[in-house]
């Protein structure tokens, strides 16, 4: 029986130096403890999982793409084709020139040209 007497008597209330009542503070349901646990448990992950999430949509989005502040082609060596067949004795343009349709770029060796005109010239006077 005095076990039973000492079982239902309250403890002595505990307090700070401030006098705030820790006894009241350590008897909190059970449920709003676990409540509070219970939700720290879950935010962090669903944290890290929509922080990879977006970076991972960002680097999807941006796969592939490439960006340049620089939009000139450069090069050493372009492919031109003429008219005629002959050899380049003059470039009339310098590197990175703007040029147009119509502007000159290269002026050929003529001699060969003429050369021939002159043959086909003495083969119908002939």
């Amino acid at each position: 029986m005095r076990l039973d007497r000492l079982a239902a008597v309250d403890p002595p209330p505990v307090q700070q130096r401030n006098g705030t009542d820790l006894t009241s503070m350590s008897r909190q349901p059970a449920a709003a403890l676990s409540r509070q646990g219970g939700r720290s448990q879950w935010l962090l992950p669903l944290l890290l999982v929509l922080v990879a999430g977006g970076a991972g949509a960002w680097v999807v989005s941006r796969w592939g793409l490439e960006e340049t502040d620089n939009a000139q082609l450069e090069a050493d060596l372009t492919e031109l084709s003429s008219r005629v067949a002959g050899t380049v004795e003059q470039v009339a343009v310098e590197d990175n020139q703007q040029v147009r349709a119509g502007d000159l770029l290269v002026r050929l060796d003529s001699r060969e040209a003429r050369a021939q005109l002159l043959q086909a010239e003495a083969d119908l006077g002939a």
